[in-house]
Protein backbone atom coordinates (compact mmCIF):
# COMPACT_ATOMS: atom_id res chain seq x y z
CA UNK A 1 0.00 0.00 0.00
CA UNK A 2 1.47 3.31 -1.06
CA UNK A 3 2.02 6.17 1.35
CA UNK A 4 -0.33 8.37 -0.69
CA UNK A 5 -3.10 5.82 -0.13
CA UNK A 6 -2.40 5.95 3.58
CA UNK A 7 -2.76 9.73 3.68
CA UNK A 8 -5.88 9.52 1.55
CA UNK A 9 -7.34 7.04 4.02
CA UNK A 10 -6.49 9.39 6.86
CA UNK A 11 -8.30 12.26 5.19
CA UNK A 12 -11.30 10.12 4.32
CA UNK A 13 -11.74 8.48 7.71
CA UNK A 14 -10.85 11.49 9.85
CA UNK A 15 -13.25 13.88 8.20
CA UNK A 16 -15.28 13.19 11.33
CA UNK A 17 -12.64 14.03 13.94
CA UNK A 18 -13.72 11.36 16.39
CA UNK A 19 -11.11 10.14 18.87
CA UNK A 20 -11.99 6.52 18.09
CA UNK A 21 -11.15 7.11 14.44
CA UNK A 22 -7.85 8.75 15.33
CA UNK A 23 -6.76 5.95 17.63
CA UNK A 24 -7.64 3.38 14.97
CA UNK A 25 -5.56 5.28 12.42
CA UNK A 26 -2.64 5.54 14.85
CA UNK A 27 -2.72 1.77 15.27
CA UNK A 28 -2.88 1.36 11.52
CA UNK A 29 0.12 3.68 11.00
CA UNK A 30 2.15 1.86 13.66
CA UNK A 31 1.42 -1.49 12.00
CA UNK A 32 2.37 -0.07 8.61
CA UNK A 33 5.64 1.36 9.96
CA UNK A 34 6.62 -1.80 11.78
CA UNK A 35 5.90 -3.84 8.65
CA UNK A 36 8.07 -1.44 6.64
CA UNK A 37 10.95 -1.73 9.12
CA UNK A 38 10.71 -5.53 9.09
CA UNK A 39 10.97 -5.50 5.29
CA UNK A 40 13.99 -3.19 5.38
CA UNK A 41 15.64 -5.36 8.04
CA UNK A 42 15.01 -8.54 6.03
CA UNK A 43 16.44 -6.90 2.92
CA UNK A 44 19.63 -5.73 4.65
CA UNK A 45 20.19 -9.02 6.43
CA UNK A 46 19.80 -10.80 3.10
CA UNK A 47 22.37 -8.45 1.54
CA UNK A 48 24.73 -8.97 4.46
CA UNK A 49 24.54 -12.76 4.27
CA UNK A 50 24.94 -12.83 0.50
CA UNK A 51 28.08 -10.69 0.86
CA UNK A 52 29.38 -13.04 3.57
CA UNK A 53 29.06 -16.04 1.26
Amino acid sequence: MALQDCFLLQRTFCASKSSNCRSMLNLFNIKLLSFHYILVYEFFSFLFFSVQW
